[in-house]
């Protein structure tokens, strides 16, 4: 059975949707003013409208419904409907007295009434578009003893498909036309999506940054109260540490003793994962962490140098609950705790630096040679 001979409402709103994509021009990702300017990298607006003989372009999705719904109503008005019938918005049981059959609904509200529950007759909510007696739909058209009915009732929430969405029905039909043949490409649009791409991830307020203690990378924006990364000053990280206890949660030396010698990594492969605290008492202690994105506003000490009370570094959520708490513990992902793995070793002494080799050297082509990392 095809979509036509179907009485499912599904079916009803897929030949919708395709009758809407037949009213957009073949050059649809295109404004009409730059159709024949595919290859030339030429500026395109943010938005543009794609109906046949329409030329207007705007600069964001507000513009574009705002238009949708002035300039082209006539058009959604048969997927329209047909999202209606898939789904009934409105109430299934009377607002006054609570029982279903027979009802008339709200075109403003999801309400829905029995006629003599608000002592009208058919002529009175008769055409498109009658608003119930409710506060914020239209209370000021009934008298005082209808609106007295509903005086303690509250506005059911809206649910399914009770307002058109044009922007979504023109998404519709976009996603249809563009799945019967190959997608447009040229210098254009690519120059387009790179504008969009710009401006949604280039926000002075999201950043990407690596965890001092763990080196994770986590996203963080800085209009977000729940971000799981900030910012957090060398003072107030270690505060009321000392160093004794520095040492043996992130301290270089504890590492070494414990897992670095054994593993044949040298002091000097630490050299850009070790920086001096310096902590409230004036002692100082060498941590092993990543101080990609440490930053300070009072001294100058660059990537590696030693880090004031001042210093800011990132810090996600997990390591900060550890070195806060009451009694500080080594935050479980941090580098000290046998995580670090920095660059491969001279010499491959743990399955790391193995794993890799064996994985690079199975998809080598047979006539391809590699330098063998074995110790002379």
């Amino acid at each position: 059975m095809n979509l036509a001979e179907s009485p499912s409402p599904i079916a009803k709103r897929e030949l919708a949707v395709a009758a809407l994509a037949q009213r957009l021009r073949p050059r649809f990702v295109l404004p009409l003013s730059s159709e024949l300017q595919m290859h030339d990298g030429v500026h395109l607006p943010c938005k543009h409208c794609a109906f046949i003989g329409c030329a207007a372009e705007g600069p964001d999705n507000q513009w574009l419904e705002e238009h949708l719904a002035t300039c082209h109503l006539e058009e959604f008005a048969g997927l329209d409907e047909a999202c209606r019938s898939i789904e009934d918005p409105n109430d299934d049981e009377c607002k006054v007295c609570g029982r279903g059959e027979d009802l008339v609904c709200c075109s403003t509200c999801p309400a829905s009434y029995h006629l003599r529950c608000l002592n009208l007759t058919a002529r009175d909510v008769a055409g498109h578009g009658w608003s119930c007696p409710l506060e914020g739909c239209a209370s000021e058209k009934f008298g005082a003893t209808v609106c007295a009915l509903l005086k303690n009732c509250e506005r059911s929430p809206v649910r399914g498909w009770f307002t058109a969405n044009y922007l979504a029905m023109y998404t519709l039909a976009v996603h249809h036309r563009a799945r019967l043949g190959v997608s447009y490409v040229g210098l254009t649009l690519d120059r387009r999506h790179e504008t969009a791409f710009k401006k949604a991830l280039c926000d002075k307020n999201l950043h990407a940054l690596i965890c001092f203690c763990c080196a994770r990378v986590l996203p963080s924006d800085a209009s977000d109260s729940a971000r799981e990364i900030r910012m957090v000053s060398s003072g107030e990280l270690f505060k009321s540490m000392g160093a004794a206890t520095l040492e043996e949660l992130l301290g270089v030396r504890t590492y070494l003793a414990a897992y670095g010698h054994d593993a044949g990594i040298q002091d000097s492969e630490l050299r850009d994962w070790v920086v001096e605290v310096e902590l409230e008492g004036g002692d100082s202690v060498p941590v092993i962490c990543c101080p990609e994105d440490r930053s300070c506003e009072w001294c100058d000490a660059g990537r590696n140098g030693a880090m004031c009370p001042d210093c800011k570094v990132p810090v996600c959520r997990d390591c900060r609950r550890s070195l806060r708490k009451s009694k500080p513990s080594q935050p479980r992902m941090s580098l000290a705790n046998d995580l670090f793995t920095g660059s491969p070793p001279s010499r491959p002494a743990c399955i790391h630096p193995f794993f890799c080799c064996a994985h690079f050297a199975s998809h080598l082509l047979p006539n391809q040679t590699y330098v063998s990392l074995r110790p002379a």
